[in-house]
């Protein structure tokens, strides 16, 4: 009987059931949906229950699989989403929706604490920047703004930790996803004492931690290992976990990480820094920014147009294609959601700069793409000033999708960029921490060897000297016009949402 290797992906709109065997290739796949509820722009909460079933029923599609192809499930391993923030009571009832990464209710803590001086700190001990992503700044917000529920609070606890009590009737987080808390000391592995004290919280109120390779057993004796989060899992998939090899992922949000053997944390604040596993961290940075634009310029640029919707991406790509590369001048700055890396600025905001009459949608199409890779390459600066200059960039995501947008990125990276043929790179991280848990395998690059390159995309070296200075515009543009984000923001706020 084949043995099978399920990795579970819980992400923001849907979880995925991912079975792979013994040598890594993909055999079968569940998916499900569920929604993102954001009744105001600060607002993007879960139903935890409704995450939690659709677990359980793309775990149940993965077991009815193998019953019918005969196959034996050697192991559970899971992936989750970063920054979830669920309060339970005594009785493991939700007494909070499951608030998301998204959520931007906190801004005024963290704006506070930036101020106070004392964000640095928290950030160089805990890896994770002060922002309104982070269960740090959440719960400092929920102690100031609803103490009632404060009070009621028994555990608190993310979403992988929900699905963790259900299956095994025990509060356990994962090191990795403790990481990305702002509650953890990533240097003592231990949760940090000045945090929790912020936050209003006591340690017994918090999971036990366990490493990411701890192992479960269910009542058929299959085992289930916890795991890490997605981001760190996805280098792991990919295979970029030596040093000096970038994971690039450009899906609705985007991100850069590489691997190192031991934590860094940047002087300007302007990384992260997490947990995979014993003497291996991802440094690097998430961007709000990625495919939503593309999204924005579909629902807005072409929604007029008679174009069926299931065509309406592939006509905003070929709209960008009729215009060279520069845009014709016209300068993009991404920030439509705000923006974590590298500005962590919740209040910014997205413009065009340089737009004349003469600028055509088409224009304005290009040089949202443009805008969108400056800001993701204004990452990998950061990340190059750590780590040095990559020596092998390895992309995925929703972008791989588009040759234009592919091209845009490896002649602003001016670095080839790898993809590799499944984009299910979280899951498939968080089988091979599976398979190293149980002695499966004994070395976390096991797969490293294996040939998954689908496609290089080489940077058009006759585009290298614009872009390079169509970079050193976008970096100047958006650090002069960050001074106004929070007045503009301020300013919309009145009239769009009151």
């Amino acid at each position: 009987m084949q043995s099978i290797y399920v990795g579970i992906d819980i992400g923001t709109t849907g979880v995925k059931a991912v079975l792979f065997n013994k040598k890594g290739q993909e055999r079968y796949k569940a998916h499900r949906t569920y929604p993102l509820h954001s009744p105001t722009p600060e607002i993007a909460e879960q139903d935890a229950n409704e995450v939690l079933e659709q677990t359980f029923a793309v775990l149940d599609e993965a077991r009815t699989f193998c019953s019918r192809e005969r196959f034996s499930i050697r192991s559970v391993s899971f992936s989750s989403a970063m920054h979830s923030l669920l309060c339970v009571d005594k009785k493991g009832k939700p007494i909070t929706p499951l608030i998301t990464w998204a959520d931007k209710r906190s801004s005024d803590v963290t704006k506070h604490r930036q101020e106070n001086g004392d964000a640095q700190g928290f950030y160089e001990r805990t890896g994770t920047p002060v922002h309104p992503m982070s269960p740090f700044a959440k719960l400092i917000w929920m102690k100031e703004n609803d103490p009632k529920k404060a009070v009621k609070t028994a555990k608190v606890i993310g979403i992988k930790e929900y699905v963790f009590w259900h299956l095994f009737n025990e509060y356990v987080m994962d090191e990795s996803l403790a990481s990305a808390t702002g509650l953890m000391n990533i240097h003592e592995r231990t949760w940090d004492q000045e945090a929790l004290s912020r936050a209003g919280i006591t340690e017994e109120q918090l999971p036990r931690l366990v490493p990411t390779t701890e192992v479960f057993y269910d009542q058929n004796n299959t085992p289930f290992v916890i795991g890490a989060s997605d981001g760190v899992l996805s280098n792991l998939g990919a295979g970029a976990i030596e040093s000096g090899e970038v994971a690039l992922t450009i899906g609705t949000s985007a991100a850069i990480r590489s691997a190192s053997h031991k934590p860094y944390v940047d002087e300007k604040g302007r990384t992260f820094c997490y947990l995979l596993t014993d003497g291996l961290w991802i440094i690097g940075g998430p961007v709000n920014n990625g495919g939503i634009v593309l999204q924005w310029l579909v629902e807005e640029l072409v929604k007029d147009e008679t174009v069926p919707p299931d065509q309406a991406t592939e006509a905003v790509m070929a709209l960008a294609e009729q215009v060279p590369p520069g845009a014709n001048g016209l300068m993009f700055l991404p920030f439509l959601t705000g923006e974590r890396a590298p500005l962590w600025d919740p209040n910014a905001t997205a413009s065009y700069i340089g737009l004349t009459r003469a600028h055509t949608r088409e224009d304005m199409i290009r040089s949202a793409l443009e805008g969108t890779t400056f800001n993701i390459y204004s990452v990998l600066l950061a990340l190059q000033e750590l780590i040095g200059i990559p020596k092998k960039i390895y992309a995925s995501g929703g972008f791989s999708r588009s040759t234009t947008w592919k091209q845009i990125v490896a002649d602003v990276f001016e670095q080839p960029l790898h993809f590799a043929k499944s984009y299910e790179s979280s899951a498939f991280g968080a089988v091979i921490l599976g398979m190293y848990a149980l002695g499966d395998i004994d070395d976390l690059a096991h797969f490293k060897d294996n040939d998954k390159t689908e496609e290089t995309i080489m940077p058009n070296q006759a585009n290298i000297p614009l872009y390079r200075d169509l970079t050193s515009l976008y970096l100047e543009l958006s650090r002069s016009i960050a001074q106004h984000f929070e007045r503009l923001s301020a300013l919309q706020a009145k009239q769009l949402y009151t």
